[in-house]
């Protein structure tokens, strides 16, 4: 699919949390208690973006800016919003999957990711990857929800590839070197995109 032919395709801040990392209002109202949060190790980490930038790939997906952070990731979409729930179900589904069988959580089976036109728009399967293939899966990975900001300017999305780009050191974490060909493999141009966009 070529999305940048597309005038309808906008600019997305993504931020995805891992799983009991965040609290919010609707937990605090409702008496939630979290369990123990997910912190990614640095080899968590490199699955998850190399799954990602596996798919990103394979569906042809624009991503102009991602970084991965312990408890949380960030990028920087481009995609239409309808399209936008499918597309990050399926990277937090295929990544949490993937992470749990190089970690040993999960048994592996053959099977490869489906296209994302094989996915119902917007609604999301009562059983995820995880349940339908492998039984339950051991560990949570990621938040139901997921952020999302449209960015709307020139100056905006600027801000906002820096922003993401520069989140680990924000953080005052290490580089985790393993994650930079990955990520260099999934990041498009800002150069090469439309006007409108720019």
């Amino acid at each position: 699919m070529n999305l940048l032919s597309n005038n309808k395709i906008k600019a997305w801040h993504i931020t995805c949390a891992t799983h009991n990392s965040r609290y919010s209002d609707r937990m605090f109202d409702n008496h939630v208690k979290l369990g123990e949060p997910v912190w990614l190790s640095e080899k968590e980490e490199q699955v998850i973006t190399e799954t990602i930038a596996e798919i990103a790939k394979k569906d042809d997906l624009s991503i102009l800016a991602y970084n991965i952070c312990g408890d949380h990731l960030h990028m920087v979409l481009l995609c239409t919003e309808e399209q936008l729930p499918k597309i990050i179900q399926k990277l937090k589904s295929m990544s949490a999957r993937a992470c749990n069988i190089a970690m040993g959580r999960t048994e592996p089976t053959t099977r490869e990711h489906s296209p994302l036109s094989a996915l119902p728009s917007g609604q999301p399967s009562s059983k995820s990857p995880e349940e339908t293939t492998r039984g339950v899966t051991q560990t949570h990975l990621w938040t139901q929800k997921f952020g999302r900001n449209k960015i709307t300017s020139k100056r905006q999305l600027t801000n906002t590839l820096r922003y993401v780009q520069n989140n680990r050191l924000k953080h005052k974490l290490s580089p985790n070197e393993a994650l930079q060909p990955f990520i260099a493999r999934m990041i498009r141009n800002v150069d090469s995109l439309p006007e409108y966009i720019k």
